[in-house]
């Protein structure tokens, strides 16, 4: 059995950043879970706004987060109302000071992450629609509907 590295990993600090730049000697665990809960937090709420990446810097009593997405503009509203309203709730959960900075992915077609996130989407659509029109279809043609999970076309 050879050694196995992950590839994110055997590329840190050479041509790929940490996704959480911090460092704390007590409560590293607290910090870590926080981070962990924070992030998957913004993934759920900012889902329309096609986020790419979440990064976590904690430079002394700040909390600064760096958020990627295809869709900027979602995130921020109109004259910054939104991300306004999102650092308000974050900082009272953490009593930390918040900064948020909203980076664009120019090419989201080339984005790992949003690119798997449209194609589980499409999945999801088409089994969706599979199970819809199923009723509408003989049981066998139904089952291989359901089997197949691509949208069947009834007439």
């Amino acid at each position: 059995m050879g050694q196995k590295v992950h590839p994110y990993g055997f590329r840190l600090g050479v041509n790929k950043p940490w996704k959480s730049r911090w460092f704390v000697e007590r409560g590293y665990d607290k910090l870590l879970v926080e981070d962990v809960k924070l992030k998957a937090e913004l993934r759920e709420k900012l889902k329309a706004a096609g986020v790419s990446s979440v990064e976590v810097e904690r430079p002394g009593n700040k909390l600064r987060l760096i958020i990627r997405t295809a869709r900027p503009g979602i995130i921020i509203g109109r004259k910054g109302a939104e991300i306004d309203k999102l650092k308000a709730d974050i900082q009272k959960r953490t009593s930390r000071e918040v900064f948020i900075d909203i980076l664009e992915v120019n090419k989201p077609e080339l984005d790992a992450q949003l690119v798997a996130e449209n194609i589980a989407l499409q999945l999801r659509s088409a089994s969706a629609s599979a199970g819809r029109c199923a009723s509408r279809l003989t049981p066998r043609c139904a089952l291989a509907a359901r089997a197949s999970r691509f949208a069947c076309r009834a007439g």
